[in-house]
């Protein structure tokens, strides 16, 4: 059984109610649990508006975690301009260890699968899906300062879709608690380096919690990769240049501009674009 884990912020319900449309593609789940800050209620009613089926779906919201783990709160850094960055990737640890699963199934919904993935193959094997021959700089000293290793592969886990297993979960908040004496999420955020930015004026951390977990992943097990070759928009109308047969997913950079998949109105939950959207994808044969 595969848990997946949706972490929804408020302005990237819009894309999620698009995104939700194609888990078809998603071999292999059978429990849904989306992990946001807001209300159930509405929530589920601006999805629903949009065709997606909430019965399929669990909600655990953001002050949930947050009560359960108050060391959440360590990784809002003051100052930080990229806001709750950080933060909502302590909530993506936090939910690891407070539900229960066997395979639980990472999701960030402006990214989305539009050809079928399997995060076990027929082999049993765990297929982790990876950019492949790349790495982020930015990351470098983050696994042997915190975990005491170096970085594993030469492939990126940056892709939005990260299976972990429980076991391989366990071992690893095992580790970190061994090695620097605290609870797991504070020995993350307490050993992560950071970095200046471009113009000297900030030390910010930086940390992935894809990277982090999925070469860690890496130390466990045997895994096999699937490359992931990412269709990547900011702007609705250049899904038209898409072409499903060089790309297995699509990804909304567009962090609700105009031109891209917004909320016009939050009280009646109109979506800017979302019907050109569908249309466009529509159109490439790839809507259910």
């Amino acid at each position: 059984m595969i848990t997946r884990l949706i972490f929804c912020a408020p302005y990237r319900i819009p894309t999620a109610c698009v995104s939700l449309h194609f888990d078809h593609n998603l071999i292999g789940v059978s429990r849904n649990i989306i992990v946001s800050p807001m209300k159930s209620r509405d929530l589920f009613r601006y999805l629903s508006a949009h065709g997606i089926d909430t019965n399929r779906f669990e909600h655990i919201h953001d002050g949930e975690l947050e009560y359960c783990y108050p060391e959440i709160q360590n990784w809002m850094m003051p100052g930080d301009y990229r806001g709750s960055w950080l933060k909502q990737q302590a909530l993506k640890l936090a939910a690891l260890d407070y539900i229960d699963y066997k395979v639980a199934l990472i999701h960030d919904p402006d990214t989305w699968l539009i050809h079928p993935y399997q995060c076990y193959s027929n082999s049993k094997m765990q297929r982790m899906l990876v950019l492949e021959n790349t790495t982020e700089s930015s990351y470098d000293n983050m696994l042997p300062q915190v975990l005491n290793m170096p970085r594993q592969t030469e492939h990126c886990f940056v892709t939005e879709l990260m299976p972990v297993t429980d076991l391989d979960f366990e071992s690893l908040k095992s580790n970190l608690e061994s090695l620097h004496h605290k609870d797991f999420l504070t020995s993350i955020i307490e050993q992560v380096p950071s970095l200046s930015t471009v113009d000297g004026s900030q030390e910010l951390k930086w940390f992935s919690e894809y990277e982090f977990l999925g070469n860690w992943t890496l130390t466990q097990r045997p895994v096999e990769y699937m490359f992931q070759t990412r269709f990547e928009f900011n702007d609705v109308e250049q899904l038209v240049n898409l072409d499903i047969n060089n790309y297995n997913s699509i990804c909304d950079q567009s962090s609700g501009n105009n031109l891209a998949l917004r909320f016009d109105d939050w009280h009646t939950g109109v979506i800017s674009n979302y019907d050109r959207c569908m249309e466009l994808l529509q159109n490439k044969l790839l809507c259910m």
